[in-house]
């Protein structure tokens, strides 16, 4: 219990960190925020390949499009190559990695506390319920 007291501290955190902050593709989008995210929490960069190869949506977009098939086959990728889990979206927890449907296509989220996902929007973070969350993975 206490390991996911911290974890969404950290995830609170990051949200206070963010909030007026603009967002900023290939710098604190939804995706590199995540990775940051499970990198403070489990000590590595999930997002290393891209970090540094796009600046903006239109770029970002390409890349994932050219390498990975768009965000969805990226993060089960990453998923794959980090040996994350698929799990069913209300089994989340505190930590987390999901992709929430958008009226812009999918966009990576963090679960903050169980029934809730936080992602990075244009100027700080938003919180949302379980019902838009299309697919999520536990990093164990």
């Amino acid at each position: 219990m206490g390991q996911q007291l911290d974890i969404a501290e950290i995830i609170d955190r990051a949200m206070a960190r963010a909030e007026g902050v603009p967002l900023r593709w290939g710098r604190n989008d939804c995706a590199l925020w995540v990775a940051g995210l499970v990198k403070r929490i489990h000590g590595y960069d999930p997002a290393a390949d891209w970090r540094g190869r796009y600046w903006s949506e239109r770029r970002g977009r390409k890349l994932l499009a050219d390498r990975r098939g768009g965000l969805m086959r990226a993060v089960a990728t990453v998923a794959r190559k980090h040996r994350w889990r698929r799990i069913e979206v209300p089994d989340a927890t505190s930590g987390d990695v999901g992709l929430i449907s958008t009226a812009y296509g999918p966009a990576c989220v963090i679960c903050y506390r169980p029934g809730w996902w936080a992602g990075r929007i244009d100027r700080g973070v938003a919180l949302a319920r379980d019902t838009g969350v299309i697919a999520a993975w536990r990093i164990e």
